[in-house]
């Protein structure tokens, strides 16, 4: 997970969260208000997010409850 200083225009939201599929699987992208988050916090909620998606992938039928770690 890498993170990148992307020069955006004015976005309607905070944050933005995408999954986005490429050649190489999945890629997560965060847009969010420079002002309002701080990019670590930024970098940990899309390392819960790679882990819950991960949980889901590994096992479907699973309940979300138990991919706490």
């Amino acid at each position: 997970m890498s993170v990148l200083d992307l020069d955006e225009a004015a976005t309607q939201f905070d944050l933005r969260l995408e999954c986005v599929q490429n050649r190489s699987g999945m890629e997560l992208r965060a847009t969010f208000a420079a002002d309002l988050f701080e990019p670590a916090t930024i970098q940990r909620l899309l390392g819960h997010w790679q882990r819950l998606l991960e949980g889901i992938i590994a096992d479907p039928q699973g309940h979300i409850s138990a991919l706490h770690s």
